[in-house]
């Protein structure tokens, strides 16, 4: 059995949605069409890379939520309505700090983890060092 790792799996991914701490995954084989949909947990990685790219992330966001609500009080003003503005863009830009919280490194290793779930829809064609979808017969 071939060992997984991000780069066997990389071309049957699909699509992808990071929500929380898990990472929503869609397989599809382009061989056979077969289909799989997963999830796999995301865990911090202690890696230099993976510390790195959560500390640029959330600087990057910090400053973000900063210009955008000196935009919106610029624009509708300190009173009622610039303070609901910034409020719901503030809301807005932390939900999407949280769904880029984690690292490429960490959101890879999620798939992988996803991958390993539903692996028995897939098997290893050695000859072509790639996973390939299994069809099913309707009595199986």
């Amino acid at each position: 059995m071939q060992a997984t790792d991000y780069s066997t799996i990389q071309s049957l991914v699909s699509a992808q949605d990071v929500r929380g701490n898990s990472v929503n995954v869609t397989f599809l084989c382009p061989e056979t069409g077969i289909e799989v949909t997963s999830s796999g947990p995301l865990r911090r990685l202690d890696s230099f890379q993976s510390q790195a790219a959560r500390t640029v992330k959330k600087n990057l966001w910090a400053g973000l939520r900063k210009t955008a609500s000196r935009a919106v009080a610029d624009t509708l003003g300190k009173g009622t309505a610039g303070k609901i503005a910034r409020e719901l863009t503030s809301t807005g830009m932390r939900q999407a700090e949280k769904n880029s919280a984690f690292s490429q490194e960490e959101i890879q290793s999620g798939v992988v983890a996803a991958f390993e779930s539903v692996q028995a829809s897939f098997h290893w064609d050695a000859p072509r060092g790639a996973w390939i979808g299994v069809v099913r017969s309707e009595g199986a």
